[in-house]
């Protein structure tokens, strides 16, 4: 379930005379894509109360009556090097949903970023979100209507996980996720309540994790209790209308509330996809398979192969017959879950075994924003992206500037407030200096199972020295930060011959595994702010991002050189290149998933 870095933005509204006015955010789903269509959904927050400001009486008859709020907003989204615009209608709590034309070159892993604009009354808010695309070369696609048993009332997802008929149809699943021409599309479609979705997608990523079923796309549906058939059904048609000319569907349906007017919704009609086949609960989801039966020449061939992808049936298996009659317990009121079944290995290769660190180096994020809320540091954009697909994830807070000393005690701090399991700690930079002295020095080896390095001045960077020696006393920034006493040990703790005495006596621990990767750009594809030192460390130390050499990058085991300068690696995308076409997502995405292959 790929797909942004970051989903909520913030934009003022302009200053008035009057008191002051709350921030504008909005917040956006991953947006779904096909070859010719897209399909974004996102919500408008005021966080301090109503979208719409009160006046008293006499303030509104001295500054005139206030424009009427729009019942639109206007969306501009531009991804891929394409920019489209429209007017969009907003309901009443602040939502609107747009279904747009606009044709996408291939993506090639399966999703892309775009950054939109919303503008509502006067007022603008920016977003950056995934698009999440189906490869192109498939033909069909799985689609699954969770009940809402299981994901709309408080604690459902839970119960979900621990469900034995939910776990019964992981093997359905699985063998419908491999199509004729590859792995099928599946989406996971499911109402959750209007105020709680965020909550919920994460519950849910996790539920559909633990029963091993295969990943999809989840599909939050937002609605009050009253609502809750129409979303359903509002969903499944705006994902027809988005693949209509490119797939076809196999409809599982898993809510039998919509059993008896679903057979009507799904009938041909005109730009939108073909259902080639629907099941409801009381039917046998093995049944789908029929409809890959494309020609009776081929129904024997493949009846036998439909055969064969069943489970036999055994101690702890269902045959096809009791299969049906264990899926309607979904319409039941939970009186036949089983206790936890705890992970199962079938993601085992998607999700880390253990909750993940993203340690930030220095003068990052924190510096540049110096009011931040808890949790938040240059790592941050990965923030929902990975808790809404499973992952357990922490963005701690280090002083900027201070020494390794100082930072690595904040960090175990904070570790050991957020969680008592072990952890991969995740360091760009300098932060990778603090996570070998918080295993070494702070009684935290038994913690860390892993520590994976990104561009850390391990062996430190001349840099250090020639800034010290030639900008010190130059930059008021750092004069007027020791002025008030504020710890800037930091640049000094990179300095190599300082770096030399820290390894010495910060050896490596042997219960856990150091990865580290280096970074490598030509002058042309460098920060304009980096260049001079990119050219001063090229002469110095080789190969480098701007600011380390691959040689100080490496410790323990190597797993590759990132092609992008310093400030390029992280995914907060301050101080960029013009132009600049890494992609961070993609890059922490993959070293997430390595750990979890290599079982951490």
């Amino acid at each position: 379930m790929l797909g942004p870095p970051r989903l909520e933005a913030a934009a003022p509204r302009p200053a008035t005379s009057g008191p002051e006015t709350a921030i504008l955010k909005i917040r956006l789903e991953d947006a779904l894509a096909s070859s010719r269509r897209l399909w974004v959904r996102g919500r408008l927050i005021d966080p301090a109360g109503p979208i719409r400001e009160e006046r008293k009486w006499w303030e509104r008859w001295r500054r005139g009556n206030a424009a009427p709020l729009s019942p639109t907003v206007h969306l501009e989204t531009r991804v891929s090097g394409g920019v489209i615009e429209a007017e969009v209608p907003l309901q009443p709590d602040g939502r609107f949903e747009a279904t747009l034309p606009l044709v996408l070159p291939l993506a090639r892993r399966g999703w892309r970023v775009a950054r939109h604009r919303v503008t509502w009354s006067g007022h603008s808010a920016e977003a950056c979100g995934v698009v999440l695309e189906s490869p192109r070369e498939a033909r069909s696609a799985l689609l699954v209507l969770l009940p809402l048993s299981y994901t709309y009332p408080p604690g459902s997802a839970q119960q979900l996980a621990s469900s034995e008929a939910a776990l019964a149809l992981g093997s359905v699943l699985r063998s419908l996720e491999q199509g004729p021409t590859g792995r099928r599309p599946l989406f996971y479609l499911a109402c959750v309540p209007a105020a709680e979705e965020k909550n919920f997608q994460a519950e849910l990523a996790l539920a559909t994790t633990s029963l091993g079923w295969p990943a999809g796309n989840l599909v939050l549906l937002p609605a009050e209790r009253e609502g809750t058939r129409e979303a359903l059904s509002t969903g499944l048609d705006r994902l027809r209308w988005l693949f209509a000319g490119q797939l076809e569907f196999l409809v599982l349906n898993l809510e039998p509330s919509l059993a008896r007017g679903l057979p009507a919704q799904v009938g041909p009609a005109e730009d939108r996809a073909l259902v080639r086949r629907l099941v409801n609960p009381e039917e046998d989801p093995w049944n789908l398979l029929e409809a890959e039966t494309t020609s009776p020449s081929t129904a024997a061939r493949e009846e036998k192969d439909e055969a064969s992808a069943r489970p036999e049936a055994g101690p702890g298996s269902l045959s096809d017959a009791t299969l049906a009659r264990v899926l309607s317990r979904f319409s039941g009121s939970g009186n036949h879950q089983s206790s936890w079944l705890g992970p199962r290995p079938t993601r085992a290769g998607l999700v880390p075994r253990y909750p993940l660190v993203f340690c930030h180096g220095m003068l990052a994020f924190t510096m540049l924003y110096m009011q931040l809320p808890e949790d938040l540091n240059c790592f941050s954009p990965l923030k929902d992206f990975f808790r809404q697909r499973g992952f357990r994830v922490l963005f701690p807070q280090v002083p900027p500037t201070s020494g390794v000393v100082e930072r690595a005690a904040r960090l175990r701090d904070q570790i050991l407030a957020w969680t008592e399991e072990p952890v991969n700690l995740i360091a760009h930079s300098m932060g990778g200096l603090d996570a070998r002295y918080l295993i070494t020095h702070l009684g935290m080896a038994g913690r860390v199972r892993s520590l994976t390095t990104i561009c850390t001045p391990h062996r430190g960077t001349f840099l250090a020295d020639w800034f010290l020696a030639n900008f010190r006393q130059r930059v008021p920034l750092l004069l007027a930060l020791e002025a008030f006493g504020v710890n800037v040990d930091g640049f000094r703790d990179c300095r190599p011959a300082v770096c030399r005495t820290f390894n010495a006596h910060t050896p490596d621990r042997p219960e856990v595994r150091y990865f580290s990767y280096g970074g490598e750009v030509s002058s042309a594809r460098v920060s304009p702010m980096l260049r001079r030192p990119w050219h001063l460390l090229t002469v110095a130390e080789g190969p480098n991002d701007g600011m380390v050499s691959v040689a100080s990058a490496r410790w323990g085991e190597y797993l590759g050189t990132i092609h992008a300068d310093h400030f390029a690696q992280t995914p907060d995308a301050i101080f960029l290149r013009p132009g600049e076409d890494f992609d961070s997502l993609g890059f922490f995405s993959r070293l997430v998933e390595d750990l979890a292959r290599r079982g951490f």
